[in-house]
């Protein structure tokens, strides 16, 4: 989670890009209000696509 105004550093991005190309879901939240709904939208997911698991 990022304070606002704060973005991610160069090494934070390429961290994420890094864990989306191995398959897992990343997002960076800039409140609990936004964090909270980033999970609760992760969790509904269906197994296959949470596992990041081709259509």
């Amino acid at each position: 989670m990022k304070v606002n105004p704060n973005k991610p550093t160069k090494n934070q991005k390429e961290w994420l890009r890094d864990l989306r190309g191995a398959g897992h879901f990343t997002a960076v939240a800039y409140s609990f209000g936004e964090a909270q709904k980033l999970i609760e939208e992760y969790l509904s997911l269906p197994n296959t696509i949470a596992r990041g698991e081709k259509k």
